[in-house]
């Protein structure tokens, strides 16, 4: 029996064994803004799977809860978010809430899942960004990818208009830890040209640590963590959405559609999209050949919610066609068809997320099971050259809330990971191999006032790389490896509250051990049109970084100063030897030595009290990054300024224009460079967009690079894949959405 089917016939068999009866209760109630009952507001009970949104007359229902004490919440675009403590019991077994919501600008507390227990970002020591993925698809994306790339100091490298790999203050690939349904994903990242492999189909919102996380996430996660957060279940009878977007630049649809029902213990949610899209148009030099690709994604959710216990189970699916940038730099042509160079990328992800509390402590554990296939054509459409198949096995165990009675909140938890990777074209750049890791960890937080919190943790990781000698042609070109990376991370941190004033100051410790490819490689890696040779003695990453946060708070005013330093000790790069190989592609050899990385990002929001209805919001990211030479690290993000103001316009009765806004980027040049990288000029980039309703429709309209600015992004891999050809990025594009609730 295949050890996969295995893995899921157990997932199948715990959620079945956990079907059985429980008490249960409900909580409703209306959502009033200062004048009318206000549709699809947010309600969540903190720290669960409850939740939903108000129907078009503000009434929300959350059905089949169980017996317990909670914390409600309700957060809408605009509105100042605001929590009520409920008690449901056999005594109160259905209990009736109302909220007046109260218009105000700021960044809107949300529950942070991504650390034990749940908690609201004022609670927290670490600063973690959380925002909802309707916040940041203002300006409509591609990718998803692209969407996060709107937070602030976080940015992608990017191969095109479809494929993007997020960016956390100047590191990427391995250095950033991604996780989508409980589990790390694992998709072979460390690859120039390989995307993030997660569809925003189903997905809620994200949340972003920046820098060194290895405490909480094992190791690699010295750049930061992306964590995402699936829509919750609804308590109604059924729900759903249907949505279509048109992107007349480069001809893209977006397709998506959502269903969700309430079977009394049992949940269901089914999530499904396709997209597709052809070359896109540059301001003024036609259209970038073989950019096209399309996307189809399917996600499904089963949840078990009991009185002490839940269980979720989540299978998704995404397919990948994207096309290589190879064969000449610009076409005319409209078309989708896929001409090669192109790659075939299907990602399938397996989790099963089991929450228990027994008293006050909280068992949280997920596993999971993940294939990641991975397919690039060159020379034969139905032929893959290099063709990677990955297949992970995870498993994470937390036990927090371990001290009751007290001010302490004792953390303890242990995550594996275990990797088979193996080859399948015709191509070698990697040889077959597995990986194994295990880390246990302790955190403890004290809160000895309401004003001061203390946070501190210890963690041991272990990482065994192996890979099989593998001749070819009689010459062994890989060889036997066997090594294994072992190291302490630690963190210090702390948060006061001074007035309308909280400081937060952490520090915190990561390692990455490196990987295959920077170990072992030796080969053509055709979609990014070089020879890439590893080097075995590699150690592991070692990074300290320091973080400093001021966050005042007061009045509509909301402002943000994060100043970081991050030393990355045995910092590894890929440069070029100056070499060719085989059909004079150039030799890139991976290398080792001290970095470090240093800058801040700044946050300014503010609603005027006089102007209730209009919103400001300017964001500043600043990352320098060198190593012990002084010489500037590759693809530093240059200094960059994303401001946005909006109006709320409230125009109409049944077909109602409810928002505009104007988004001005600014991004500044870029000299401080690599010797082997161009210097970038600066640009500034407008968009501008509204939103209107009709009863359960909702219809968004966006001009993207409004002046039909011709720049090229810094981070962009096209502007070097042909030589003395720049290849910009996008020109103008419309783009139009429309979103139906049923």
């Amino acid at each position: 029996m295949n050890i996969a089917f295995k893995y899921f016939l157990i997932y199948i068999l715990l959620i079945i064994s956990n079907l059985s009866y429980s008490q249960t209760t409900s909580v409703s109630g209306t959502i009033k803004g200062r004048d009318d009952l206000l549709p699809f507001v947010n309600v969540v009970l903190k720290g669960t799977t409850y939740g939903g949104l108000t129907n078009e007359q503000g009434v929300f229902q959350i059905t089949n809860v169980p017996f317990g004490k909670y914390v409600i919440e309700s957060s809408f675009v605009g509105f100042e978010t605001q929590s009520i403590e409920v008690i449901l019991s056999s005594d109160k077994p259905n209990v009736k809430v109302d909220f007046v919501l109260v218009e105000k600008a700021g960044l809107l507390e949300e529950v942070i899942i991504s650390v034990p227990g749940g908690r609201l970002q004022k609670e927290l020591v670490v600063n973690v960004e959380q925002r909802k993925l309707t916040d940041i698809y203002t300006v409509s994306s591609n990718t998803l990818a692209e969407s996060i790339a709107n937070l602030n100091g976080v940015s992608q490298n990017t191969t095109g208009n479809s494929i993007g790999k997020p960016v956390i203050r100047g590191l990427t690939s391995n250095r950033v830890v991604t996780y989508a349904q409980g589990t790390r994903i694992e998709n072979q990242q460390w690859g120039a040209e390989h995307g993030l492999g997660i569809s925003n189909n189903g997905i809620k919102s994200v949340e972003v640590i920046k820098g060194p996380a290895s405490l909480l996430y094992g190791s690699d996660a010295i750049g930061g963590v992306l964590y995402f957060v699936d829509e919750g279940f609804t308590s109604k009878k059924y729900e759903g959405q249907v949505s279509t977007g048109f992107f007349t630049n480069s001809l893209t649809t977006q397709n998506k559609i959502g269903f969700k029902t309430d079977l009394g213990l049992l949940k269901l949610n089914v999530f499904g999209g396709y997209n597709s899209a052809a070359d896109y148009q540059t301001p003024s030099q036609g259209r970038v050949f073989n950019t096209r690709f399309n996307e189809k994604s399917l996600k499904v959710a089963l949840g078990l919610l009991k009185k002490n216990s839940t269980s979720r189970l989540t299978y998704s699916y995404l397919n990948n066609f994207f096309g290589i940038p190879a064969i000449m730099p610009f076409t005319e042509s409209t078309s989708r068809d896929f001409i090669l160079p192109f790659q075939d990328i299907t990602q399938q992800n397996l989790s099963l997320e089991n929450n228990l509390n027994i008293g006050k402590t909280t068992v949280d554990l997920t596993l999971g099971y993940a294939n990641n296939d991975r397919q690039e054509f060159n020379d034969v459409a139905d032929a893959a050259d290099l063709h990677l198949n990955l297949s992970v096995y995870s498993y994470n165990l937390k036990v927090s809330d371990l001290i009751t009675g007290s001010k302490f909140d004792l953390v303890l938890g242990t995550q594996g990971l275990y990797q088979v990777n193996e080859n399948r074209g015709t191509t070698f750049l990697i040889p077959d191999g597995q990986s194994s890791e295990v880390g246990v960890y302790a955190l403890l937080n004290y809160d000895p006032t309401n004003r001061l919190g203390l946070q501190t943790g210890l963690r041991f990781d272990s990482k065994n790389i192996q890979a099989e000698s593998v001749v070819i042609d009689g010459i062994t070109n890989f060889s036997d490896f066997d090594n294994t990376y072992s190291t302490v991370n630690y963190s210090i941190g702390s948060k006061y509250e001074i007035g309308n004033v909280t400081l937060r100051f952490n520090i915190a410790s990561g390692y990455r051990a490196p990987n295959t490819s920077e170990l072992l490689s030796n080969g053509e890696h055709g979609g990014v049109g070089r020879i890439e040779v590893g080097d075995p003695s590699l150690v592991s990453e070692v990074a300290t970084q320091f973080d400093f946060a001021i966050n005042y708070q007061k009045s509509g005013l909301n402002f943000i100063i994060n100043p970081f330093y991050n030393t990355i000790n045995n910092y590894i790069f890929i440069a070029p030897t100056n070499e060719t190989g085989e059909g004079g592609l150039p030799i890139f050899a991976y290398l080792q030595e001290d970095a470090v990385l240093y800058g801040g990002e700044f946050a300014f929001v503010w609603q005027p009290a006089r102007w209730s209805k209009v919103s400001l919001q300017s964001n500043t990211a600043i990352t320098f990054g060198e190593d012990n030479q002084n010489n500037p690290l590759p693809l530093i993000t240059p200094v960059n300024v994303n401001s946005r103001i909006a109006y709320e316009l409230g125009i109409g009765n049944e077909f109602k224009l409810n928002s505009a806004y104007l988004q001005v980027q600014n991004y500044l040049s870029q000299n401080r460079v690599s010797e082997f990288e161009l210097p970038n000029e600066a640009y500034t980039l407008v968009n501008l967009g509204f939103n209107a309703t009709y009863k359960s429709f909702a219809f968004d309209f966006t001009v993207k690079n409004l002046f039909n600015v011709n720049y090229v992004d810094h981070l962009s891999r096209l502007k070097t894949v042909f030589e003395e050809v720049i290849i910009p990025n996008q020109g103008r594009d419309f783009t139009f959405t429309l979103n139906a609730r049923f």
